[in-house]
């Protein structure tokens, strides 16, 4: 077998291996999205950082925040892929809904943060979170942060 027709067959062994394997992760992926929507319990959580990067797909975008349950702070991450809409939208010290699980809410993906539902009165309160951010994880977390007057426009108010 020559190596055109190598490289042809290893190719489609791959697309034939990977394709599955993918359409699993999205499926497991929007199952937990459904799972945390009905069952998860409501918090509020704070934006500490926005960042962003490229990849062979292109531009990606990721959001961590922190959210506290009783007494203990957990931190989630999400990545919006794409979706720059809600990267831009998301405010760093800015407060909005949590849903999380409650049987392990630190596991990497048991927490979603909805950017479309921010806590409109803690817009007041946004300097003093910046002010934690910074103590509790490092300038690097707040670096991404606009200016305030910027923020208000974003939200409208």
């Amino acid at each position: 077998m020559n190596k055109w027709k190598k490289d042809i067959l290893i190719i489609s062994l791959v697309i034939i291996i990977c394709l599955p394997i993918l359409l699993i992760l999205g499926k497991c992926e929007r199952n937990q999205d459904n799972l945390i929507n009905i069952a998860g319990n409501e918090t509020v959580g704070t934006i500490i950082e926005k960042s962003s990067g490229a990849d062979e797909t292109g531009r990606q975008f990721h959001l961590k925040f922190d959210f506290r349950v009783g007494d203990t702070l957990f931190v989630g991450y999400v990545e919006l892929n794409n979706n720059q809409h809600y990267y831009n939208k998301a405010i760093i010290g800015m407060k909005y809904l949590v849903k999380y699980l409650p049987g392990n809410p630190g596991k990497f993906k048991n927490s979603r943060i909805y950017i479309d539902k921010p806590i409109l009165h803690e817009f007041e309160n946004i300097e003093k979170e910046r002010e934690r951010i910074l103590k509790n994880y490092g300038s690097k977390f707040i670096k991404n942060a606009r200016p305030i007057l910027e923020e208000r426009k974003i939200l409208g108010l």
